[in-house]
């Protein structure tokens, strides 16, 4: 069973465990929701000269099925999912012929909770792209996507955002293309009177299967913020203050490749901190 199914079927089955009250599941299909679009089109040329008479057709036919669900399985559990099935077929006849078609798959999951101070969702979605055309072979082309959020909003804290991301790309058959892409960001911000004061993180790590390296981003970036007023306002303050730092890692089959650091500073009166460093060498084993 592809992982696009299975995603779809532990929804099911999850909001069937969440929901077993009968006007529960009668919510359930209110919910869903669906739609079908088709379109054909055909052009006919008839072209007539001293060699003789030519006739050529050109068509094309695009259908596409949705299905949508979005529904509260709890007051503060909700379940968003669906896709899409589409299928675009075209096809020429006369002094050439050929034929092309392509199916796209668009299956999706979302599982959201939220409360007044906290949210946390998990979610899947996946692009599978098929190309059928006379004379080739089949191709296909597959993105799967994993995603985690978290949101805190806690009262007089720093607010806090995690967000985590697995994007896994590849083709059928396995010429070209083969990464996985994990990206993990995190934000922090403390807000008080006049202080604003920030960080956010970021880390990215790609890996190519068909060139056989790695790279690997890592960035960290702050700011402090203050204004303020005093002596019944005759004296004012403001300040700001912020850093970035960058590092690349780059890795491939034959060895450690490089690293590459970058920083960069500022206030309010302009810029007081740029530099880099890079640091190269190569094994061979």
């Amino acid at each position: 069973m592809r992982r696009a199914d299975q995603a779809l079927l532990w929804a099911a089955v999850l909001a069937v465990l969440l929901c077993p009250e009968p006007g529960r599941a009668e919510g359930l299909f209110e919910a869903l929701s669906g739609s079908q679009e088709v379109t054909y089109s055909l052009i006919s040329t008839k072209t007539t000269d001293a060699s003789g008479t030519r006739k050529t057709q050109i068509g094309n036919f695009v259908g596409r099925d949705t299905l949508r669900a979005n529904y509260n399985l709890l007051p503060t559990l909700n379940l968003n999912a669906g896709g899409s099935y589409e299928k675009n077929l075209s096809w020429l006849s006369g002094t050439v012929e050929g034929e092309t078609e392509i199916t796209r798959i668009r299956p999706y999951a979302w599982l959201t909770f939220r409360d007044p101070t906290f949210s946390l969702a998990a979610g899947y979605d996946r692009s599978e792209d098929t190309t059928k055309a006379s004379g080739a072979e089949t191709t296909s082309l597959v993105r799967d996507t994993y995603n985690a959020n978290l949101n805190w909003r806690p009262t007089d804290l720093p607010m806090t955002q995690v967000r985590y991301t697995r994007t896994s790309t590849r083709d059928d058959p396995l010429t070209a293309v083969d990464t996985q892409e994990d990206q993990i960001f995190l934000k922090s911000e403390y807000l008080y009177r006049g202080l604003d004061a920030y960080y956010a993180g970021n880390y990215v790590d790609t890996r190519d299967g068909i060139r056989d390296s790695e790279t690997r981003q890592t960035t960290h970036e702050g700011k402090l913020l203050y204004t303020g007023s005093f002596f019944d306002g005759r004296v004012a303050l403001t300040t700001d203050h912020r850093i970035r730092f960058t590092q690349v890692t780059a890795e491939s089959g034959v060895g450690f490749v490089g690293v590459i650091y970058v920083w960069h500073g500022s206030t309010a009166a302009g810029e007081y901190l740029a530099g880099y460093v890079i640091e190269r060498s190569l094994s061979v084993d």
